[in-house]
């Protein structure tokens, strides 16, 4: 057996031992107290982590080692959530990345390795160091990037609600900034929603939105129709002297649709044309 084949035996054998040591002095760093559970976890993955360290310093090339990672990462990739700050990734890695490599070089002089030898074994442990590094932070932003999805489409849920007003009219509040996003929300889940509510009469209310661009107001337009279709009359309430600017200048025409100033004033005319139809 070769020196570094000795050093991969001696890694693998010690693996549990010294990642104790490693968590240990990592978790001495901290200034909040880490729990046994968690503690044994972070143990359990840093030997798991070493061992493979001990077989990959044995691997002809770099891209063994990278394939080797990858493929033994994977089972830690959908274990938890990442934590809530990247600076929680980051800030212990220099130190821990050098008391690994303190420990690693003293191993490798204790079995008289040529500088040669030793270097490649601190090469690989880097680049595994690295490579866990970047999934770690991969990680991180593909969670808070699903998480904002998640936010966002809980934000579009709630400023498209549909409000009762009375037995058979309801209002739609656009509320922010209308995007494509939002506008679809609205034609495949809001639509089917009112149909089946029992609504003869809706009050779309363009008071709380920021924007309508030529393209949102097709979609409005599109939502304005398909509902006409279904047998539900349309209001528009609550459109801007800005916004009816714009929509003039972007070729939008309110004239088929009936607009009153605000909510309470189209209820008010509602009432009044009921009263006289009675």
């Amino acid at each position: 057996m070769n020196s570094v084949n000795s050093v991969s035996a001696y890694i693998i054998e010690h693996a549990s031992s010294l990642a104790v040591e490693i968590v240990e002095y990592n978790i001495a760093k901290l200034e909040f107290e880490v729990q046994d559970s968690v503690k044994h976890n972070i143990i359990h993955f840093q030997t798991e982590f070493i061992q493979f360290l001990g077989e990959a310093i044995t691997y002809e090339n770099d891209q063994m080692v990278a394939d080797g990672f990858h493929k033994w990462y994977r089972k830690y990739e959908q274990q938890g959530a990442p934590p809530e700050k990247v600076s929680s990734i980051v800030a212990p890695y220099a130190d821990v990345r050098l008391f690994f490599n303190k420990r690693i070089t003293a191993i490798c002089e204790q079995y008289s390795l040529t500088l040669a030898e030793a270097s490649l074994i601190l090469q690989r442990l880097n680049y595994m160091l690295d490579i866990g590094l970047t999934k770690s932070i991969v990680a991180y932003e593909e969670y808070t990037i699903m998480e904002d999805q998640k936010r966002q489409k809980e934000i579009i849920r709630l400023s498209s609600a549909i409000v009762p007003v009375k037995e058979d009219v309801a209002v739609l509040p656009l509320i922010g900034s209308i995007d494509h996003e939002k506008a679809e929300y609205l034609i495949h889940t809001a639509i089917p929603k009112i149909s089946g509510m029992g609504i003869h009469c809706l009050i779309i209310d363009f008071s709380g939105i920021k924007n309508l661009d030529p393209e949102i107001s097709q979609y409005i337009f599109k939502i304005y129709k398909m509902l006409v279709l279904l047998g539900i009359s349309v209001i528009f309430t609550g459109i801007r002297p800005d916004i009816a600017s714009n929509a003039v200048k972007n070729g939008i025409h309110f004239a088929s649709v009936k607009t009153y100033s605000n909510v309470k004033e189209a209820i008010k005319h509602m009432e009044i044309k009921r009263t006289n139809e009675q």
